[in-house]
């Protein structure tokens, strides 16, 4: 009964922390159904004999592997006779205060399209930020690369589960303000959560051992496919 009583206590703290890190948007948004949305990149205008420059921004769920970079690559070079370059500018703990001061790197020579995700540690309360600081400072973001004529494709990746979901208490809206942006036409988005979430759970334990970072292996099956088909699209079109 002790350890039921503190299980309780400690939902319910986890809770009204929700509601203060939300921002008065309600600890209601932990227990809605998330609604996918996909809004594909426009195609770019990449000269045909040089390779397309994509910056891949992010956390560690960008950092880490490289099998799922290494066909994510193979799948546009097959699409595209001038390749691709792909660069990953991504660090494990990232939040979006660290990708917004390289953003500012970045765009000193500006790629032709950056992809960048940072909801799962922008929703943590050890190293995150506040719901409504977090959607202004993406705001900002995608208005200054949309001054200097890059496009954004924001990604949804894998949830956190388990343990790795309590100090993340509201990161279904921090991807939904990724969804709102993308449905006001600021971004382009890939929302990969649902192939996620269809995972049968003995499987997905597999997958994402920890709750939180995937295989390579996985990255490799259920990431890397979403990328390349919405690079494709953008990269390959015609």
């Amino acid at each position: 009964m002790k350890a039921r009583a503190a299980a309780l206590t400690l939902a319910a703290l986890a809770a009204l922390g929700a509601g203060a890190w939300l921002d008065g948007y309600g600890a209601r948004a932990l227990l809605r159904a998330e609604r996918m949305l996909q809004v594909p990149p426009a195609p770019l205008d990449v000269p045909p004999d040089r390779p397309a420059r994509i910056v891949l921004l992010g956390t560690s769920l960008t950092a880490g592997g490289e099998l799922w970079l290494r066909r994510v690559r193979a799948r546009l070079e097959a699409c595209r006779p001038g390749g691709v370059a792909l660069t990953r500018v991504a660090r494990p703990g990232a939040a979006g205060a660290w990708g917004q001061a390289r953003l500012a790197e970045i765009l000193a020579d500006p790629p032709d399209l950056i992809a960048m995700e940072f909801t799962i540690n922008d929703s943590a309360l050890h190293r995150g930020e506040p719901l409504a600081r977090a959607a202004v400072r993406h705001e900002a973001m995608l208005a200054q690369a949309a001054r200097a004529g890059v496009p954004v494709l924001l990604m949804t990746m894998s949830p956190a589960w388990g343990l790795r979901a309590w100090p993340r208490p509201g990161q279904v809206a921090y991807r939904d303000a990724y969804r709102a942006l993308a449905a006001q036409g600021r971004a382009a988005l890939l929302d990969t959560i649902a192939l996620w979430r269809a995972l049968p759970e003995p499987r997905r334990r597999d997958m994402v051992p920890d709750g939180l970072h995937p295989t390579d292996e996985a990255m490799a099956e259920i990431f890397a496919p979403a990328l390349a088909d919405a690079l494709e699209g953008a990269l390959c079109a015609g």
